[in-house]
C-alpha cells in the first residue's frame, strides 16, 4: 500500500511531465500560477493537479 507521500509524489511528477509537454499545457500551468505566486513551484504543482 502506498502511503499518502508517496502518492504526492507521483501526481507532482506526473502533473510536471504533462505540463511541460507542450505549450497549451504549459501556458495553462502558468495561469494557474499567476494565481498562486505565493506558493512555492511543488504546491503550485499541486494546485494545477
Amino acid at each position: 500500500m502506498a502511503t499518502k507521500l508517496q502518492l504526492i509524489t507521483e501526481l507532482s511528477e506526473t502533473t510536471a511531465h504533462s505540463a511541460t509537454r507542450n505549450p497549451v499545457n504549459w501556458t495553462s500551468f502558468l495561469k494557474t500560477a499567476a494565481w498562486n505566486y505565493k506558493y512555492p513551484f511543488q504546491d503550485q504543482l499541486l494546485i494545477y493537479a
